[in-house]
């Protein structure tokens, strides 16, 4: 169902990125991806207000759990009936894409810094 949404797919391009530059396995990749997940989710909100504020456009008037309920029971026509809104969210990751990119970046080498494998002495 989330897969018809078009910003679902971006995590797992941010992801395989990542690990390509630390060079990490994909599979650690896409397996981290599920579990970044829930901050996606609660930053799609905050996205989309961003964009929605770049745009000039209407309030979108759901909240987390309005939203939930309406993709689960009619994905097609959820992404139908949202698709200005998809495009609010899509704009607002767009604009932070470099700070997210950036922090992202920070957070990887500061995580294998600290568990960096120690090198054998011969």
């Amino acid at each position: 169902m989330w897969a018809l949404w078009p910003m679902i797919g971006v995590r797992h391009l941010m992801a395989i990125v990542f690990f390509w530059i630390f060079k990490m396995p994909q599979s650690v990749a896409l397996i981290t991806n599920y579990f970044a997940m829930v901050p996606f989710f609660l930053l799609y909100f905050p996205h989309l207000r961003l964009g929605e504020w770049i745009w000039k456009a209407e309030r979108l008037n759901y909240n987390f759990s309005q939203m939930w309920d309406y993709v689960s029971t009619d994905p097609f026509g959820s992404v139908m009936a949202l698709l200005p809104s998809i495009g609010h969210a899509i704009t607002g990751w767009a604009v932070l894409t470099p700070l997210h990119f950036a922090t992202g970046y920070v957070v990887f080498f500061l995580w294998f810094r600290v568990f960096k494998k120690p090198q054998s002495q011969e």
